[in-house]
């Protein structure tokens, strides 16, 4: 993060009174259980088929699938490619977690990282596919973009 990018940040908590929670994220060190359970996934899914594995860790990931049931799912899924994918995002999110609660950054700056991550996952595969159309661009004014409309409508 730049010097523009953590001013603009600073000056968007004062404006909206964002209560800071960096302690707290600190206090609960929730990377250590990701970082056991998602292990613990990791070695069951080396050693057993997909239905035993997700009897096993049902009892031995209890955090994960109180706390985050969504990325519980995601990383029991029979899909590999989608299973990779989230495994690699929460190694990702782990470490931001981990550089929050070893005090190398705070709640903020690690929000930031956060949507950088989100953006690259979500937002930028989107652009590059938009962007890779075979449609021609073309110029047109209001006038005739509303009457295109207006004439499609009416058919």
């Amino acid at each position: 993060m730049n010097k523009d990018q953590k001013e603009y940040i600073d000056k968007y908590i004062k404006e909206n009174q964002i209560e800071d929670t960096t302690q707290q994220i600190r206090d609960l060190l929730q990377s250590v259980q990701l970082t056991q359970e998602v292990r613990i996934i990791q070695d069951m899914r080396r050693k057993h088929n997909h239905s035993t594995v997700k009897k096993m860790c049902d009892k031995k990931c209890v955090f994960l699938t109180k706390s985050h049931p969504k990325l519980y799912e995601k990383l029991l899924s029979e899909d590999y490619s989608t299973y990779t994918e989230s495994l690699n995002i929460t190694h990702e999110i782990i470490k931001l977690l981990q550089d929050i609660e070893c005090g190398r950054t705070n709640q903020n700056e690690g929000a930031y990282q956060f949507g950088l991550l989100c953006k690259r996952i979500y937002i930028d595969p989107k652009l590059s596919t938009d962007q890779n159309t075979d449609e021609p661009v073309r110029n047109i004014s209001w006038n005739a973009y509303k009457c295109q409309i207006l004439s499609q409508h009416a058919s």
